[in-house]
């Protein structure tokens, strides 16, 4: 949660309000953003909902970070999305 935090943060010094958050405990603009920052269970969920389909098509770009987390305990979500 506090790495989400500071990655929103750099995203809004550097280009202003463009960013939303979505985490199990925080959900802020997250419908009209143009860059989201969440973890990768939560976007999981996003991307399988079928009323966020309109969202979804709107997303041109991921960027994973904690790429080593595929090895490990955790990892699942990761897989799924990168192979989905």
């Amino acid at each position: 949660k506090a790495l989400v935090r500071q990655v929103a943060a750099g995203v809004y010094r550097r280009y202003g309000a463009v960013f939303g958050v979505l985490t199990p405990g925080e959900k802020y603009r997250t419908a009209n953003c143009e860059v989201l920052v969440t973890l990768p269970e939560c976007l999981e969920e996003i991307m399988l909902s079928p009323h966020c389909e309109a969202w979804v098509s709107r997303v041109k770009y991921v960027i994973y970070d904690e790429v080593h987390s595929l090895d490990g305990e955790g990892g699942g979500p990761w897989e799924r999305l990168l192979l989905g």
